[in-house]
């Protein structure tokens, strides 16, 4: 019982000096939005990209009565400015950075409405965009990833609303677009990963009146998409998630 006392008095000296730290330390608030610069001009169905320089890049999408040709910058320091406008305007576009650090943007329903397979790419550090050969099918909604090699995979999307099951691939150093195969369904607004191993994985999106819960595998160097049943779509999201590779 003789270190009683000298428990009691560690436990309140504890507690005073908890008061004092409490009361002293500034609070650190995490997870909050915090509002930054609008953007110059009002958007929706446009892309955004993140530059080799930390810069965002925001093309396209439509002002709600029309596409947009116009393209901005977000810096690093929250400040909006304005970039190259592109030779098409166009929303529901893909955009994808390069290996080289150049910015592929195509598809997209454009003036009018219409669906189209123009493509272009852009130069940050000359600020211009510069057209490049059309794609094999007009298309909006699709989806971009590059590839290990370098090349670009677009896949599916639609055409005036009518969706597509096919894959086409885009090489940087002939700027040509060529057919890659087909998936095992029409899909657009699906989503797109490149897998450790190389391969792409391509799934859900909607036929255009239902949402899809299958998904398929490309494999560039067969060039071939293979579908995967419904059921494993779960366990194909699980191998993502532990860095696993997909049979």
């Amino acid at each position: 019982m003789k270190n009683a006392p000298k428990r009691l008095w560690l436990v309140l000296a504890f507690i005073f000096f908890a008061g004092i730290l409490k009361a002293t330390l500034t609070p650190i608030t995490i997870g909050n939005w915090t509002a930054t610069s609008s953007l110059s001009q009002a958007r929706s169905n446009g892309s955004a990209v993140l530059l080799n320089d930390g810069r965002i890049l925001f093309t396209g999408g439509d002002s709600g009565s029309r596409a947009l040709q116009s393209a901005e910058f977000f810096g690093a320091d929250g400040s909006i400015s304005s970039a190259g406008a592109m030779n098409v305007a166009r929303s529901h576009q893909f955009a994808v950075v390069m290996s080289d650090g150049r910015v592929l943007v195509g598809g997209g329903n454009t003036t009018g409405g219409g669906t189209t397979s123009s493509a272009e790419i852009y130069d940050p550090g000359a600020n211009t965009w510069t057209a490049t050969n059309p794609m094999t099918s007009a298309r909006a909604n699709a989806t971009a990833a590059v590839l290990p090699d370098g090349r670009v995979v677009i896949a599916g999307g639609d055409n005036s609303g009518a969706p597509s099951n096919t894959i086409e691939i885009f090489d940087p150093s002939s700027g040509n677009f060529s057919f890659a195969g087909t998936m095992s369904a029409s899909r657009t607004q699906h989503s797109m990963a490149v897998l450790q191993d190389g391969r792409v994985l391509i799934v859900g999106g909607t036929d255009g009146t239902n949402p899809l819960p299958s998904s398929d595998i490309f494999d560039p160097s067969a060039g071939s998409a293979t579908a995967r049943e419904k059921k494993t779509c779960a366990a194909v999201f699980l191998a993502i998630s532990r860095g696993t590779t997909l049979p």
